[in-house]
């Protein structure tokens, strides 16, 4: 209580920056993986009542050969709707950590959740390997465009009269990919930025066997009086103490391959020695416009407990315009490999299953 009473960035002016666990008390947890033994250090997790997620209590020892322990997205409620790929999950970790404000004024101010997934790919060709980093990358941007891409919400009209179905994306990215060693392992890194209300993910990704790999996403939840949307929580609440911890964690992570897994890495790589690191450019510039538009769209929600009849709450468009700009530019994170690439078949933009580009909203 008395590190958020006293923090000297949650009293000042512009975003406030919430408080979260100290990283002081975090111990270590390990996670069996089939021989491949996954470590870190965590805080406990905390948070109000209900708001607390966690599965410190489950298995550290899992198969990740028996397809029996993993379930496919598509017959999941929450993911069903719009899911499409065929890659299954299987759960790892689950924990979360609530952020708080000014003690009696702010209080809680949204936390950070760490899921730990096993990715495995049935349907993979017997010939390629996820241990090839091009292969990797291809993979998890499928991935991201079957999952947070392919989620829309029911937008709106101004004319109350206008029944015209509009469909927008809940998500903008994926943004700041880029290519990390942390602790003797590469790993493919991205966000994706909300646009209506969601939490925002931000991705790390590695291969674990050929046809499996370890997805470690970290949910930012915000939460605040300056409104019930991601524009306002973006510009009101800083993200800084959320990613503190995650890098914090992240910092700590280890895998250590079975000594047979190890060896087949090895031999993946010298069979690929030319892969390449590839970056993903980002969205297209039409994607980026239509972000902003929805983001502006939705900027008036939950800022007015009474509203006003003619008064337009939302943000200036050309201020959300200007966020969006300011989360498409490169963030290197320390660690960062220079030697990655663009390449012209890994283009921006992305795709759905049937080849098509992004088309939809109004």
């Amino acid at each position: 209580m008395l590190q958020t009473l006293f923090s000297p960035k949650l009293w000042g002016n512009g975003p406030k920056h919430p408080v979260g666990p100290s990283f002081s008390g975090a111990y270590e947890r390990t996670k069996d993986l089939s021989g491949n033994v996954l470590g870190f250090k965590a805080p406990a997790p905390c948070g109000d009542g209900g708001l607390v997620a966690t599965d410190e209590d489950n298995e550290d020892t899992l198969d990740i050969y028996d397809r029996n322990g993993f379930i496919d997205l598509r017959q999941v409620n929450y993911a069903s709707r719009f899911y499409s790929g065929d890659a299954l999950k299987r759960q790892v970790f689950l924990s979360s950590w609530q952020m708080n404000g000014r003690p009696l004024v702010d209080g809680y101010m949204g936390d950070l959740r760490l899921c730990i997934n096993v990715r495995h790919l049935p349907d993979f060709p017997a010939n390629e390997s996820l241990f090839d980093p091009e292969i990797l990358a291809r993979e998890v941007r499928r991935e991201t465009e079957l999952n947070f891409l392919s989620d829309f919400h029911n937008g709106y009209n101004e004319d109350e009269w206008d029944f015209t179905n509009t469909c927008w994306p809940h998500y903008i990215g994926p943004l700041n990919w880029q290519w990390q060693n942390l602790n003797g392992r590469q790993w493919l890194y991205y966000e994706m930025q909300s646009l209506r209300s969601t939490s925002c993910p931000y991705v790390w990704n590695i291969a674990l066997t050929d046809h499996h790999f370890l997805e470690c996403t970290f949910y930012v939840t915000k939460s605040g009086r300056s409104g019930g949307n991601s524009y306002c929580r973006e510009v009101g609440i800083a993200s800084e103490p959320y990613l503190k911890l995650m890098h914090d964690i992240m910092s700590t992570l280890t895998l250590t391959r079975t000594p047979e897994l190890a060896a087949h890495e090895q031999s993946v790589l010298r069979d690929h020695s030319d892969a390449r690191l590839l970056l993903h450019p980002g969205p297209s510039a039409e994607q980026l416009a239509f972000a902003a538009h929805v983001m502006w769209k939705w900027s008036n929600r939950g800022t007015h407990h009474e509203e006003v009849e003619g008064v337009d709450y939302r943000a200036k468009p050309e201020d959300v315009a200007e966020l969006i700009k300011q989360r498409l530019k490169p963030n290197p994170l320390a660690g960062h490999i220079d030697s990655a690439v663009f390449a012209d078949d890994f283009p921006a933009g992305w795709m759905f299953t049937d080849g098509s580009r992004f088309e939809r909203g109004n």
